[in-house]
């Protein structure tokens, strides 16, 4: 019984360690993807207009009786558009709402999981104190 106990312990010790260490780990990606995000959108800014250096020549154009049609103006790709909006600070869509509005929705329909969550924390309390 008393090494249940002490495993009940450590794993009680171990969730939050390993909560902390996710946040930690999850914010160092978080800088490291914006980083990434900021020089993709410099590299879409400085990219040259023209062909790259070993592409092959254009083949020379062919002589036709009719005028070719007019090339369609293509848009960006929407990634290069959202790095090069973020690059340059601009607001790419609305404010995200705060925490608490977030687990309030969230606590809404999942009520029951808080009240479970509760249950086991008192359940565990007095299995300790008996």
């Amino acid at each position: 019984m008393d090494a249940l106990l002490v495993l009940v312990g450590l794993v009680v010790i171990a969730i939050p360690v390993a909560v902390i260490y996710l946040l930690v780990s999850h914010a160092a990606l978080r800088r490291r993807l914006a980083t990434l995000e900021a020089d993709v959108a410099r590299q879409m800014v400085n990219a040259p207009a023209g062909p790259a250096p070993g592409d092959a020549p254009a083949p020379a154009p062919q002589v036709a009786a009719t005028p070719p049609p007019k090339p369609r103006e293509v848009p960006p790709p929407a990634a290069a558009v959202v790095a090069a909006r973020k690059f340059a600070g601009q607001v790419t869509g609305p404010a995200r709402p705060s925490v608490f509005v977030r687990v309030a929705a969230w606590l809404a329909p999942n009520w029951f999981y808080l009240v479970s969550a509760l249950s086991l924390a008192l359940a565990g309390l007095f299995l300790v104190q008996n």
